[in-house]
């Protein structure tokens, strides 16, 4: 990848809650972030910034998936996806969950759409997934071997065009939590195996993409609590199958509130007190500032993102 073209772009909710979208160059470091015209509609006053992929954006309006659009900033061209229609035979839906992927055998975008259903039955996991293929520009519902639910209104991660989700299933009575991930070849979910570091108590962790794999940010007070917060970085294995820690960093010279996201080649975006964001680079120790105007607290979300000129059948132009 070429380090020129690292981004991350970010989604906040502005003090009037109001929508707002940046991106950020990386390299060099963009203190103050590109503003973005974006095309989700204002009726909506809830947006999900669902994954980056090759350039195209998904944003989704949470928590039932109501609208779905396809963006690409750089073109500022996108495409509002007709959704499917549902037949509610399990039951009423209780959440969605969105996802966006990538099948490079088909050259293909794909979004998977996953409803959780209400039970008729106490305690019994139901849930239903539609795939919408760019290429068929059409939806298809696929069956899922074991039921799960999901917390979230979108995936956790996107890792080469496939995106991952932290999932619940039920075994013997009891909830365990699995990390499940949508192959986009053969459209099927699979499990990988669930990160097995220690979390204690004010220990918190975050899914990203970290040089095109996934990876775990695990932030803690250092021991010194008064010395900052530090990061160990945990890497899921090619096969899917083992996770193992590849660094520690800090503890970082700021108050950390939270770890938003990181860029392809690792820096972390990081959010400090009241909502201020910072670019802080484990390689260097170095901090730098992401000004962004008037953003609430605790309201940001962020994708890695790659600038392309890639274009689907049905885009418009934005603001014709």
């Amino acid at each position: 990848m070429n380090p020129k073209n690292d981004a991350v772009i970010i989604h906040g909710l502005s003090l009037w809650y109001d929508h707002i979208m940046s991106l950020c160059n990386v390299n060099p470091i963009d203190n103050k972030p590109i503003n973005l015209d974006h095309p989700f509609p204002e009726i909506f006053l809830q947006m999900d910034l669902v994954g980056s992929c090759n350039g195209l954006v998904c944003l989704g309006c949470p928590p039932l998936g109501q609208m779905i659009v396809l963006w690409n900033p750089s073109t500022r061209m996108y495409k509002t996806i007709r959704l499917p229609s549902t037949k509610m035979d399990q039951g009423e839906v209780e959440k969605v969950s969105l996802g966006l992927g990538f099948d490079p055998v088909e050259n293909d975008h794909k979004i998977v759409r996953i409803m959780c259903m209400t039970p008729k039955m106490p305690k019994k996991i139901q849930v239903k997934v539609q795939v919408y293929s760019v290429n068929r520009d059409s939806w298809k519902r696929i069956q899922v071997e074991t039921p799960f639910y999901l917390f979230q209104t979108r995936c956790n991660a996107i890792v080469k065009g496939i995106p991952y989700w932290t999932a619940f299933i039920e075994s013997e009575s009891k909830f365990l939590e699995v990390l499940l991930f949508f192959d986009t070849q053969n459209e099927v979910f699979l499990q990988g195996a669930v990160p097995n570091f220690p979390m204690g108590e004010g220990t918190n962790a975050r899914l990203v993409e970290l040089k095109d794999g996934l990876a775990s940010l695990v932030y803690y007070l250092s021991e010194e609590s008064n010395k900052g917060v530090c990061v160990d970085v945990w890497v899921l294995d090619d096969c899917k199958k083992s996770w193992s820690k590849k660094f520690s960093v800090g503890p970082i010279p700021f108050k950390v509130e939270r770890l938003i996201q990181c860029s392809k080649n690792g820096e972390i975006v990081a959010e400090g007190t009241k909502g201020k964001l910072f670019l802080y680079d484990p390689k260097t120790n170095g901090i730098k500032n992401i000004s962004i105007d008037e953003v609430q607290a605790h309201s940001y979300e962020a994708f890695s993102y790659t600038e392309s000129l890639v274009s689907i059948k049905g885009m418009k132009q934005l603001g014709l």
